[in-house]
């Protein structure tokens, strides 16, 4: 009976009651309806009776962009509670959106609802309105919005924490006369008086208004005068900042210094200088050397002429010494130095030894040892970079090798040993110079998987170069044996690294599986290897016609040009497109002739 009844039964219904029977809809059944969202929303509020618990809610909500659901929330749970916290998750969303004008909906709605603004709602809006891509649009908002605050009837009163937002969203608008009109309308002392962050936003906008003006059609004179602008407006500011500092009525930090010593940077020599002072009086960090003014009468740096003839910037000296007296804990109220001081320092030494060469070489020197002795300052990568530039304009390679010895192995790249070698190019003079650039080569194999092949070719630069030498102020050439062994000891120490560059290239790196050297990076890598190649062939000519080496040795030279020349042959055609020529021996003479010629001067490598 039962298979009879099952015969009976079409396979499309059969289907359909096994579908049925396993609780799944079929495709042509209808779906159930929404649920009702005003009962959702009562249901809610049952449970988010507290403003806390649905201010946290609102914010888990939002992290979903469940933003329609949850604004209806919100509003129906606005009729019974104060939920300026929901309120205030609503308009931090829709500005992390860009949503401006949605955002400021919401405010006003908000206000109808009898949800009054706090003042954390006030920052969200002004933070917002810096952050919008609409600069203009965002600026007149928040403008808007900061007077209504000032309002006699308004129950929110800005305080510094407002003002500072404001001034942001002004610096970032780039309208520098609306920003320092609201900090001219501060309080100088008292509740709502500047601090710290309002100088420092202040100096910050002046700073970025004189770098994005360099982009603009301006002359150099223009350029110059608007930066002498800003810099006499910063040291006007400057001056309030240390006469309340001394009262005790401020805190300043190392933002604050820096940034002000970032403004001067853009200025003169005498700007660049004054950076040193400021330092001194706001870190108690003493100059190691004199001041430029009363050095350096006779500069020739062109003087900007200011328009409305107020050339009192001469006048204003904000950064003399100060004598602090020390707080009751036993701490001094300076300004604690870190690595954003010494990388201003540095930076400043480094524009100054260009225009001022009198100033010895161990300024440096000393303040990288005053501001990082102790262990008080740890140097970053940027700074020990600084560090060694300044080294490489003193034509100090001895202390370049003790920075690099003291520099963890982690903030070493290829610029930093194309900086170090280059400071062994400048200091060619120097008896140690090669040893030191050996060092600097094993330093660079223990820090790095593959060299620098710059670095390389200057290492072999270093050794053709350095056949003279100065000692007690007399010349001394060293011996062709000596030069020979040099040059020798320098192609020897090199072909390992040249192996692994040329399979580098050739094969891609094992380490990343080839996945980190893109096509130009590659085509550059063998532009740099084929000079490094040439450079190679040169030393080796030197050594066979100058008769630097036994002639035991020339046949084992002249097998090494030969596979030295088979690859420039090759490379030279696939990089440049050249025909499959090279005229090797045209490029050694010439070098040759300059080795004989200048043998204690650098000379150009063949490129």
């Amino acid at each position: 009976m039962r298979q009879e009844k099952d015969a009976s039964i079409k396979p499309q219904d059969a289907r359909q009651m096994w579908l049925d029977s396993r609780g799944t809809r079929p495709a042509n059944k209808p779906a159930k309806d929404p649920p009702d969202t005003q009962f959702v929303i009562r249901k809610h509020l049952q449970y988010l009776k507290d403003p806390v618990k649905l201010g946290e809610f609102v914010r888990k909500s939002l992290k979903h962009d469940d933003f329609d659901s949850t604004l209806e929330l919100v509003r129906a749970a606005s009729r019974s509670i104060q939920c300026i916290v929901s309120w205030n998750h609503l308009l931090d969303y829709l500005l992390s959106k860009g949503k401006l004008n949605v955002a400021f909906k919401i405010y006003n709605e908000m206000k109808k609802r009898a949800q009054f603004p706090d003042g954390h709602t006030y920052t969200i809006l002004f933070r917002g309105c810096a952050d919008n891509s609409n600069k203009a649009a965002a600026l007149e908002k928040g403008i808007s919005l900061y007077r209504s605050m000032l309002a006699e009837k308004s129950k929110t009163k800005p305080t510094t924490i407002h003002v500072n937002a404001v001034l942001k969203m002004c610096a970032r608008a780039g309208d520098m006369d609306a920003m320092l009109g609201i900090a001219a309308e501060m309080p100088s002392h008292g509740p709502g008086s500047p601090d710290k962050l309002t100088y420092t936003t202040i100096i910050n906008a002046l700073r970025a208004n004189s770098l994005t003006t360099f982009r603009d059609n301006m002359t150099a004179m223009q350029k110059r005068q608007l930066a002498q602008e800003n810099l006499l407006k910063a040291r006007r500011i400057w001056v309030e900042v240390t006469e309340r500092w001394t009262k005790g009525e401020l805190w300043i930090d190392e933002e604050l210094v820096c940034g002000m010593g970032r403004l001067l940077l853009l200025g003169t020599s005498q700007d660049k200088d004054d950076i040193f002072s400021l330092v001194e009086q706001t870190m108690n960090i003493p100059r190691q050397f004199e001041h430029y003014s009363q050095m350096n009468t006779s500069s020739n740096e062109p003087k900007p002429v200011i328009e409305n003839g107020d050339d009192s910037s001469s006048q204003i000296k904000p950064f003399t010494s100060i004598a602090m007296a020390k707080s009751p804990s036993g701490s001094g109220i300076y300004a604690n130095p870190g690595q954003n001081t010494l990388s201003l320092l540095l930076e400043a030494l480094l524009d100054l030894r260009r225009a001022r060469p009198g100033i010895r070489k161990g300024t440096a020197t000393d303040y990288w040892t005053f501001i990082t002795r102790d262990g008080k300052v740890k140097p970053d990568r940027e700074n020990y970079l600084a560090y060694l530039r300044i080294l490489r304009v003193a034509r100090s390679s001895s202390e370049a090798v003790k920075v690099l010895e003291s520099m963890p192995l982690k903030d070493m790249d290829h610029s930093t040993f194309k900086i170090a070698m280059s400071c062994c190019q400048r200091d060619i003079l120097n008896p140690h110079v090669f040893s030191n650039a050996g060092k600097i080569l094993d330093l660079m194999q223990h820090a790095m998987t593959n060299p620098d092949i710059s670095a390389c070719e200057k290492y072999l630069d270093i050794a053709v170069s350095s056949s003279q030498t100065v000692q007690a102020g007399k010349s001394s050439i060293m011996s062709k044996s000596a030069q020979g062994k040099q040059i020798l000891r320098a192609l020897d120490r090199l072909n390992p690294h040249y192996i692994n560059i040329r399979s580098v290239i050739a094969y891609d790196d094992p380490v990343t599986n080839g996945s980190m050297m893109h096509r130009g990076d590659k085509r550059e890598k063998k532009k740099a290897l084929l000079a490094l190649t040439q450079s190679m062939i040169s030393a080796v000519d030197i050594l066979v016609n100058l008769a630097l080496v036994p002639q035991e040795l020339f046949k084992e030279l002249a097998e090494k040009k030969a596979r030295l020349t088979k690859y420039v042959t090759r490379a030279n055609h696939l990089v440049t497109g050249a025909p499959r020529k090279v005229d090797v021996p045209e490029q050694a003479n010439k070098q040759i002739h300059h080795h004989q010629t200048k043998p204690g001067l650098q000379h150009n490598t063949i490129s």
